[in-house]
């Protein structure tokens, strides 16, 4: 069978794509089943033997509308006292079931049902949920797929899928009754018909983008924005709201198709009220548009777009499962979203979607506004980030969280649509800072501490660190940091004394990360881990005794020791990278050699004192190094040039005579808590070696140092 494109129905905006799909639908079930529709890029492409003419024959003369009625809204013509105070909406029903038109006649069974349903006592006081109810139980089967898509009903609750609107109605703009209004002129009822050939011009213009044609000045709702109108929708102030009829008619018989297993989808989607149990909806996520941060949304709409031609018995089938997956459940959220295309958790052959938030703009008025296109295509990234769900899961579900929690979480859905649509390091270092933050908050808080039943599990440092390298000195002097570990322990020294890993909501052994110098933590650090070391009775092999750990390449080490480093940056890293579990861990960072030329004298004469396996054997006088536990106690109090005086004498001892005249030339200048959080970073047995043997020629630099 031939193509026939169709211009006038596209991607953008939303009204035109629900076109797209009404018309297949319309097809599907009224002309011929094998009828195939798919996207070629923005345009919607049919599979038919119709020509243009045979399409626009069909809805002029054939098409049989679907019952679009809403009497649970007021103004929508059926209330008592809307003959007076609604009166298009009134004339509307009223013209409908006085028609004679075959094509109509489920619309006029259906407005026969619901008036039984308006004249029985006690109606008026019902609630909407109730009237929904009814109208559901009474009207003909024709209506109930509209009544789907615009009311979702449980035993004791409904909510209202965003599509199209709070029940079919946008704040005054009645949907029921438009639809009513715009079908009485295309199908040339009532007294004044519109001519044949306006009619047919304004339909060729709906499906085919032809644009000889005056538009009405009639609102089209939320599904396109650019035509609604009002004021400063125009360089002159305010344009009046055009809409093509066909268009919107069309508009909500496509809408109609993703009522398709609504009502089924809640046992298995979750909460009653959670725009996640209709298909391809989901909460909004403020991510991945300019003006997200100042947005208020009623959710968002997940358009899906198939390339392969389809029939509108298979699109309905797709829209029924709703198979959009994460994490073996239906994908809830904007993120949800996001991530499940990323490892491709769709069916059907979708090849992605087309976003669309529903925001209030203009006062209450809500548009659906396109949010950007996202591609199904499969994503380690996106499988390593789903490692956080679960804990981030239950603190999400606390009873009562501090306020800082319900910021973080919002935060971290906007981290998670990031790092699930951009493949850069960035957004997943930002990830993994903001959890880092929200478990701290979480040991610090009662109620945070029920809900997530224990600290951070499970991330593993090996899934993570090729997603997070970004080759910055600043991620590898974190990522030592943060790997310093008793052999086949999973976290490192340093989360174990600045985070309360008991969760007793006790203060950690070191307060303040994230709120201290970075270097005055780690100083505390070093102090902690040499009493450690002292405790085990093994000083010999450094003073946090045997540890497993990442070296960091001698450049990054360098430009540390040189305060080169943007120690804000290296403190989130740290953050981050401290919550990862770094058991059988195999990932080294980019190697490059370090210039040591403007590393401080200090640096050079104690980070081989202090190394952190300890160089025992491989001394040249096979000695042991063996430093004194009061040097990081001295270089945390400032007091460096005692430190450096402590470590000459142990080097003495070991054999490794220095020349070293006057330790107060070295010390001088020289911040004793950066000197320990340089040495506190673990490096290669040969770069602490290469240090060592430098420490000779100290002779020279202090007297170069002393005649300037």
């Amino acid at each position: 069978m031939p193509d026939l494109a169709l211009a006038g129905c596209g991607l953008e905006p939303l009204g035109d794509y629900l076109k797209a799909v009404g018309v297949l639908r319309l097809l599907g079930m009224q002309i011929d089943p094998t009828i195939t529709g798919r996207w070629v890029g923005d345009e919607f492409v049919l599979t038919t033997d119709l020509s243009a003419d045979d399409l626009v024959a069909f809805f002029m003369d054939t098409y049989v509308p679907t019952p679009i009625i809403t009497p649970w809204n007021n103004g929508s013509g059926f209330g008592v006292d809307d003959e007076t105070k609604s009166k298009s909406a009134f004339e509307a029903v009223a013209t409908i079931a006085a028609s004679t038109d075959p094509r109509l006649e489920g619309f006029r069974t259906s407005i026969a049902a619901v008036r039984s349903l308006a004249v029985l006592p006690g109606w008026d006081a019902l609630d909407k949920q109730h009237q929904v109810a009814l109208c559901r139980n009474k009207v003909p089967d024709a209506m109930v797929d509209w009544i789907d898509a615009a009311v979702v009903l449980t035993s004791d609750s409904r909510s209202f899928p965003p599509l199209v609107g709070t029940g079919g109605n946008d704040l005054r703009l009645d949907f029921g009754s438009n639809v009513m209004q715009r079908l009485i002129d295309v199908l040339a009822q009532g007294d004044k018909p519109r001519a044949s050939t306006v009619r047919k011009r304004l339909l060729t213009n709906a499906l085919f983008g032809d644009t000889n044609v005056q538009l009405d000045r009639s609102v089209s709702g939320q599904f396109d924005p650019f035509a609604s109108g009002g004021p400063s929708s125009s360089p002159l102030g305010s344009m009046p709201s055009l809409s093509n009829p066909w268009g919107f008619l069309l508009t909500f018989e496509g809408a109609i198709a993703f009522a398709s297993g609504a009502a089924r989808k809640l046992g298995a989607g979750g909460a009653a009220g959670s725009v996640g149990a209709v298909p391809f909806t989901s909460s909004a996520v403020s991510a991945a548009y300019g003006s997200a941060a100042q947005e208020n949304g009623r959710g968002e709409f997940w358009a899906p777009v198939w390339v392969r031609p389809t029939t509108w018995r298979e699109l309905e089938r797709t829209i029924a499962e709703a198979r959009v997956e994460y994490r073996g459940r239906v994908a809830r959220s904007g993120a949800d979203f996001a991530r499940a295309l990323a490892t491709h958790g769709t069916e059907r052959g979708i090849a992605g979607f087309a976003r669309f938030g529903f925001l209030e703009r203009n006062g209450l008025a809500t548009f659906c506004v396109p949010l950007g296109r996202h591609r199904a295509a499969r994503s380690t990234r996106a499988e390593v980030v789903g490692q956080t769900d679960d804990w981030v899961g239950r603190v999400r579900r606390a009873t009562n969280p501090p306020a800082l929690a319900r910021a973080l979480t919002h935060a971290i859905d906007e981290r998670l649509f990031g790092a699930s649509a951009h493949d850069t390091p960035l957004e997943l270092q930002a990830l993994l800072s903001d959890v880092a933050r929200l478990e701290q908050l979480a040991s610090r808080s009662k109620a945070l501490r029920e809900s997530a039943r224990g600290p951070l599990y499970d991330l593993l440092a090996a899934d993570w660190l090729p997603l997070l390298d970004d080759q910055s000195s600043e991620f590898q002097i974190a990522a030592s940091l943060a790997s310093l570990r008793v052999p086949k322990e999973r976290w490192g020294f340093i989360r174990h004394l600045v985070v309360d890993l008991e969760w007793r909501g006790r203060p950690p052994k070191i307060a303040g990360l994230g709120q201290r110098p970075l270097v005055d933590l780690l100083a505390e650090c070093v102090v902690q881990l040499s009493r450690r070391g002292s405790s085990h009775g093994d000083q010999g092999t450094g003073w946090c005794g045997p540890a497993a750990a990442i070296w960091a390449p001698p450049d990054a080490f360098a430009r540390f020791a040189r305060r080169q480093l943007d120690e804000g940056r290296l403190e989130q890293l740290l953050m981050g990278l401290m919550v990862l579990d770094w058991h059988k861990v195999d990932w080294e960072p980019a190697w490059v050699p370090g210039d040591w030329n403007a590393v401080p004298a200090a640096v050079k004469l104690l980070q081989p004192t202090f190394h952190h396996r300890g160089l025992g054997d491989l001394l040249p006088s096979g000695r042991r190094l063996v430093p004194d536990s009061s040097v990081p106690r001295l270089l945390a109090a400032n007091q460096v040039e005692r430190a450096l005086d402590s470590v000459l004498r142990s080097l003495r001892v070991a054999g490794c005579p220095s020349i070293v005249r006057d330790t107060a030339v070295i010390a001088h200048g020289v911040d004793g808590r950066h000197l320990a959080a340089v040495c506190l970073v673990p490096i290669g047995d040969n770069t602490s070696l290469t240090l060592l043997n430098r420490v000779s020629s100290i002779e020279v630099q202090q007297e170069s140092e002393s005649t300037s």
